[in-house]
């Protein structure tokens, strides 16, 4: 899987174990692992570090921007796991030639090859094609809207996240609130009426199908009507954070959460945090409808006690996708696409 996002969340009513806490969000890049309503294709993973730590200062964070060109006192190559020049995750292998450059698999280090280290292979590390950005180019380049190219055709090009509060007037809401009820008033009376033009036209045999043209049952679907006020207010935003809040369903025509399974760590139940929105998919690059990697909107729900991992590492949590559907019986499949979490 490649690497999605991730998201610094913590808060002051944390446990001392949790006062670093990151989610991170990984996805297949492979369209046909995309499935209508199945979240299989996605992961996330909770990570915490207590204030005193052996990888961060518990003074303040250190800032090249500020600290200058220093070494970083708290980097240690040899106390620090290995990890893949290609995706940055765990790695096991390294590169026979130099010895310099560490892989996950086989894979990822012909991938890593085709896209310039075959050019860098046994030389300096300066003169790497993949390390010609230093530092504070890197801190200086991410934030805002303006992507980083990706260093492979792995990974998705990179943001930094601007944050704001979404604030709703309350004469919005209540707006919404009476444009649904008439929307769903109306909706009741064409059902009744065609519910009495089908009987009558059991009864007496007289009425034709041109009477009932424009009079089907159509699906309601007023969660996606105010899904798309809400995505309206801000068309570019990319992730909703409500910890501990309600999520914004999608549709009502595709399954919604139900029986969210309990931490597998400490039993406790799981709350919602935050979902991702369609507008994120063009950033990624992947917006081909019907052949690239889809949804909806993805629903992470983490454990609400914040409890600790065994040696402060990543436990995974739940993720829950919705999709549009075109046909209304799409939506009668499970209502727990991701409880398997494998």
């Amino acid at each position: 899987m490649a690497f999605l996002l991730q998201v610094y969340a913590t808060h002051n009513s944390c446990p001392p174990h949790a006062f670093h806490r990151t989610i991170y969000v990984f996805i297949c890049r492979d369209s046909n692992c995309s499935s209508i309503n199945q979240s299989s294709n996605l992961c996330v993973f909770r990570c915490q570090l207590p204030k005193v730590n052996p990888y961060y200062s518990s003074e303040k964070p250190f800032d090249p921007d500020l600290d200058g060109e220093v070494p970083d006192p708290y980097f240690d190559q040899l106390k620090y796991a290995k990890i893949c020049a290609a995706c940055g995750c765990k790695a096991s292998k390294k590169c026979g030639k130099c010895e310099q450059r560490w892989y996950c698999s086989r894979e990822h280090q012909i991938l890593d090859w085709q896209d310039g280290h075959k050019l860098a292979c046994g030389k300096p590390p300066e003169n790497d094609i993949n390390e010609k950005m230093d530092t504070s180019e890197k801190l200086n380049e991410l934030p805002g809207k303006k992507p980083r190219v990706a260093n492979n055709g792995f990974l998705f090009p990179e943001y930094g996240m601007e944050l704001a509060t979404d604030y709703v007037p309350r004469n919005e809401i209540d707006s919404d609130c009476d444009d649904e009820c008439e929307e769903e008033e109306e909706d009741d009376k064409l059902a009744k009426k065609f519910k009495e033009l089908k009987q009558y036209e059991v009864t007496t045999n007289e009425i034709s199908a041109k009477d009932l043209e424009g009079l089907e049952e159509t699906p309601k679907d007023l969660a996606f009507n105010h899904f798309h006020k809400a995505l309206s207010r801000e068309p570019e935003q990319i992730m909703r954070y409500d910890r501990g809040g309600t999520p914004i369903l999608a549709t009502d025509l595709a399954p919604i959460p139900s029986n969210i399974p309990k931490c597998e760590l400490c039993g406790a139940p799981r709350s919602f945090e935050f979902q991702l929105t369609p507008h994120l998919l063009s950033l990624m690059e992947v917006d081909s409808v019907g052949s690239s990697i889809d949804w909806a909107t993805v629903l992470v729900y983490t454990c609400s006690m914040d409890c600790a991992i065994p040696d402060s590492g990543y436990v995974k949590e739940f993720v829950f996708k919705q999709d549009f559907v075109l046909e209304p019986s799409e939506a009668a499949e499970t209502q727990n696409n991701g409880v398997d979490e494998a």
